[in-house]
């Protein structure tokens, strides 16, 4: 079974010859701090504690490069889940066996008959309890749908609206969503990046049931389900219908001005991520999305009942206005990754699960950051070392151009403007298709390691400093076995905390303290 080793720091270190003198050269990184509010190096706009070594860069300027000007807003028609991009680079049917083939092996894991650890009936409980969602609230691109369910605004309530400036909204609303259950937040003006370069111009409606030919490579407009901007106060949807397969069209409808994105990513169970090959080896899938359900009807009536404001959004990683990558990189929540699954926190790596929304309530922006993971996934190559479909790239450095073609087709699915490491996103999906599941690169990245041992924050600390160690940190991951159990059930074992994940990140304040 594999568990943590227990070979000594010390040990460690002579194995790959740093010996003591390499304890001392990292410490020696390590600034000195006379207090503790030296060591916060956080934004005013929010009560956001993030670790000494987390700094603040400027306003659209994230860590990994973006060329503005080559980086237009992304059409989701091109997004690598749908079917219509599935068979762009397999035929359709070579995909619909691959689709049968992983309804064939989850019906058999659905009834204990697959034989494999970590799909027994224990695994299949957890999952059924934890996929319960929140379905008394209806919800649209507008918010709400049901008027009871909506708080009374102030003037509703013939009160005073709440006031302040827009840093004091931007505390505010951070406090509240801290209290509704989301870790990890940010704020961004609707600005022109975002119309020009960010916000998606379509969610995946039309191309998800869409079979890609020749002579009909994609869906009619009629189809879409589209994001556009006009010169309105409130947000709202025109020539709503159904398209041509069966799916949701029209007219999403974003006002020009008094717009601000909201990012937000709630805790994801790190160990359970490193169950690999279970039921519930991604809380994401169940646990961890459900929150969203709960967050984003507690956001919306949060900002009614402060001041009359709205928020919306559709909140889905193929329905949502943004890229959750673009919104958590720009509003500092997080870093780029070498694998474009997913964005790295300082605090607990890959294993947060972000969404976003949109709210006209003032608030103040919060500032992308640095914390040197960006620089440290230029010469860590785990992730594309343990990925079994060699999805992610290998290479040394990260580049602007996208990869050749793939089966003699475009890889429509990456968008140029970024300097970015290319995963490619087919491969990956036509892998996950086949095998049923797979999360091995969010359970072998470096950074899915928690905090209880203060070498996990000492080399956090000092990859946000140097990159002299990075090479060697990644090698230490590979030495210890970090990753992914080989037996699942050691999970049952573990006493989590609740929920699986540490909510105390990013506070200052509570029980027992004063």
């Amino acid at each position: 079974m594999k568990t943590h080793s227990t070979v000594s720091r010390r040990d460690f270190m002579k194995t790959l010859g740093l010996g003591t003198a390499g304890v001392g050269a990292i410490a020696a990184t390590v600034p000195v701090f006379h207090d503790l509010d030296e060591l916060m190096s956080t934004s005013n706009v929010t009560p956001a504690k993030r670790p000494w070594w987390v700094k603040e860069r400027d306003f659209f300027d994230p860590t990994s490069e973006v060329d503005w000007k080559m980086l237009k807003r992304f059409n989701r028609n091109n997004e690598a889940h749908t079917r219509r991009v599935n068979t762009m680079y397999r035929t359709p049917e070579q995909y619909d066996a691959l689709l049968a083939h992983r309804a064939e092996i989850n019906e058999k894991r659905d009834k204990d008959a697959s034989g494999e650890k970590g799909y027994d009936r224990k695994w299949n409980a957890l999952y059924a309890g934890g996929n319960t969602g929140i379905t008394a609230w209806g919800w649209n691109y507008l918010g709400l749908t049901n008027d009871s369910q909506k708080a009374k605004t102030p003037n509703e309530l013939g009160v005073a609206p709440w006031k302040g400036t827009p840093e004091e909204g931007s505390k505010l609303l951070y406090a509240a969503l801290r209290f509704f259950g989301v870790s990890f937040i940010g704020f961004n003006e609707l600005e022109s990046y975002w119309k020009n370069n960010l916000i998606v111009e379509t969610t995946t409606e039309a191309a998800s049931q869409w079979t890609y030919t020749a002579t009909n490579p994609t869906p009619p407009t009629s189809d879409d389900q589209r994001y556009v901007f006009e010169n309105v106060d409130k947000p709202y949807m025109k020539d709503v219908h159904t398209n041509s397969t069966g799916r949701e069209a029209g007219t999403l409808v974003i006002p020009n001005s008094g717009v601000s994105i909201v990012a937000l990513s709630v805790g994801a169970c790190m160990e359970a991520t490193k169950t690999g090959w279970s039921t519930y080896s991604k809380s994401n899938s169940s646990q961890a999305s459900h929150m969203h359900n709960v967050i984003r009807v507690r956001l919306y009536n949060f900002v009614r009942a402060s001041g009359g404001w709205t928020a919306w959004g559709l909140c889905g990683h193929q329905s949502a206005e943004t890229n959750f990558a673009a919104a958590t990189s720009l509003t500092g929540i997080s870093e780029n990754s070498r694998n474009g699954l997913y964005t790295l926190v300082p605090e607990v790596g890959p294993n947060h699960i972000p969404f976003s929304m949109m709210t006209d309530m003032p608030i103040a922006p919060t500032k992308p950051i640095d914390a040197g993971l960006w620089k440290f996934c230029q010469s860590c190559h785990k992730c594309a070392k343990n990925c079994p479909s060699q999805s992610i790239s290998d290479d040394n450095k990260p580049s602007w151009e996208i990869p050749s073609q793939r089966n003699g087709q475009p890889r429509v699915f990456n968008n140029p403007g970024l300097k970015h490491f290319w995963t490619d996103m087919a491969e990956c999906n036509y892998y996950f298709a086949e095998r049923g599941n797979c999360y091995t690169c969010y359970a072998n990245c470096t950074f899915s390691e928690d905090r209880a041992s203060m070498i996990h924050d000492m080399v956090r600390s000092t990859v946000s400093t140097t990159s002299l160690f990075n090479g060697f940190f990644y090698r230490m991951s590979n030495f210890f076995g970090y990753g992914m159990y080989d037996d699942p059930d050691i999970w049952w074992d573990m006493s989590l905390p609740v929920y699986g994940f540490d909510s105390t990140i990013g506070a200052s304040k509570g029980y027992g303290q004063r």
